[in-house]
């Protein structure tokens, strides 16, 4: 990639500026840096420093897979931060599963999987509370064919799955165009028009899941996705929950096995 290339492929009236770097430590932190300029978008082919939720660190090797941040500035309100991870979300499936006729599925609230394994992850951030605009943090898994031995089992690539080399502008371009169609009826009309779509592609709906919550891990039934994009859950005792956001776990994704927590004290088990 290149800055004259992603200037005359992926520039249009959503996108006003791109900022592409051979390398740098993080395009969310890029991207805080130019908060004013309006929507812009943010790419690099190395990060140094790249990081998902909770701090943790995202490694891609160089040249191989998209990592990039999209800053809106036409939202200004910190509250709509997990709706659109949610709308990136469903974007980027969209794109892939149109390209590659893949059946990924959401993992709530950020990120995309493939038979268990993160095909792509969405980190939302914002400067002085969201006064200023949001980002939205994507790394995708292109071509990405070795991962470390801690990562084998929870990580994949499309180039792993397709036996395929990806076009990752080509791919940027129809996410973006997703991005675009999707942000602007999030604008008119609110994340409630998107919740037959985000329970058609669920992976967790119908299923148990596991709750971090501080010390604790909880148990409980994920039911639905709400009209305000929350995930609705069901708890032992029949206690319904409405998670915002959260840490959560299911039972064979990313090599998830509760059996290692449940020999923690901090566990609640609601076994139902």
């Amino acid at each position: 990639m290149n800055q004259y290339l992603l200037e005359k492929e992926i520039k249009d009236d959503f996108i006003k500026n791109i900022f592409y770097y051979e390398e740098t430590d993080s395009t969310n932190t890029r991207a805080k840096e130019y908060i004013g300029v309006g929507n812009s978008i943010f790419i690099t082919d190395y990060q140094s420093k790249g990081r998902g939720r909770f701090n943790r660190s995202w490694d891609a090797p160089r040249g191989k897979d998209l990592m990039f941040s999209i800053l809106i500035t036409e939202i200004k309100d910190i509250n709509k931060a997990s709706s659109l991870t949610v709308i990136a979300g469903l974007s980027v499936l969209q794109a892939i599963n149109s390209t590659y006729k893949l059946k990924l599925k959401l993992k709530w609230p950020n990120d995309i999987i493939y038979k268990g394994k993160k095909l792509c992850g969405i980190l939302a951030e914002s400067k002085n509370a969201g006064k200023e605009g949001l980002i939205i943090g994507i790394g995708i898994n292109c071509n990405n064919l070795m991962f470390t031995k801690d990562l084998i089992d929870k990580g994949t690539s499309i180039a792993l799955i397709t036996g395929e080399e990806v076009n990752r502008v080509e791919l940027l371009k129809k996410v973006l165009r997703n991005f675009n169609k999707n942000f602007i009826i999030f604008r008119d009309k609110g994340i409630g028009f998107f919740q037959n779509s985000l329970r058609e592609n669920s992976l967790e709906l119908g299923r148990y899941i596991y709750i971090t919550k501080k010390s604790e891990i909880v148990k409980a039934k994920a039911l639905d996705i709400n009209e305000n994009g929350t995930l609705l859950i069901q708890h032992k005792d029949g206690a319904l929950e409405d998670l915002l956001s959260g840490e959560i776990n299911i039972e064979g994704v990313y090599g998830y096995n509760n059996t290692i927590n449940i020999i923690s004290s901090n566990i609640i088990e609601n076994k139902s």
